[in-house]
């Protein structure tokens, strides 16, 4: 999902998916795209490290990826970990 967003905002990226390492953070003009970061907030929060932080540097606001690869033994679990953090 990394490298598709980078190829989305035209940011350079490997051309095969599969050899992709996100960095930390990677930008351009546009977008600043933070993978694995921690949020800081005014309150704590126990879940606060989003996979992936896509912020607009435009129109200022940000998008919070979490991804997880649930099995179907596990996917209410998951949902109710996400509802409830």
């Amino acid at each position: 999902m990394h490298w598709k967003i980078l190829k989305h905002y035209n940011i350079k990226a490997n051309d095969k998916w599969y050899e992709h390492q996100p960095e930390t953070a990677t930008e351009n003009e546009k977008v600043a795209i933070l993978w694995d970061m921690q949020v800081h907030t005014g309150k704590t929060i126990k879940a606060n490290k989003p996979d992936i932080i896509i912020k607009d540097k435009q129109e200022k606001p940000c998008m919070l990826i979490d991804m997880a690869i649930l099995s179907d033994r596990n996917t209410s679990v998951k949902a109710a970990e996400k509802l409830f953090r």
